[in-house]
């Protein structure tokens, strides 16, 4: 029996396809995509609590938190990801004019469930 291999996508491949994509979403790491479930309505609870709270601290500061659907790109990590939260202070470090894209985060906060805890 042969293990067949898993075709290699590259990151820019990967934003290629969420930016064509307005029907779904998925994230990438490492060269392989995984598709993304809606969020519950607890996950959503727990992210706008969360991004509240950190509204209200950030008040007066240079700071932006964004939810759910800010893609990040961590190239340190080779990985997409549209995390439940990311928060940044300064000014965005963004890949492009279209603006979708955030290269710079200070805080990203993920969420987590059954099916998100034994993750990719």
């Amino acid at each position: 029996m042969s293990l067949q291999p898993k075709p290699f996508l590259s990151l820019e491949d990967w934003l290629e396809g969420e930016r064509a994509d307005l029907e779904g979403r998925s994230e990438y790491l490492n060269g392989e995509v995984f598709a993304m479930a809606g969020a519950s309505l607890e996950h959503n609870i727990i992210v706008v609590n969360i991004s509240s709270e950190l509204s209200i601290q950030f008040k007066g500061r240079p700071c932006q938190v964004y939810v759910n659907d800010m893609k990040v790109i961590i190239r340190s990590a080779n990985a997409g990801k549209y995390p439940g939260l990311v928060a940044h202070c300064g000014e965005p470090e963004l890949l492009d004019d279209r603006r979708d894209v955030l290269l710079n985060p200070g805080l990203i906060v993920e969420v987590l469930s059954d099916s998100t805890i034994a993750g990719p």
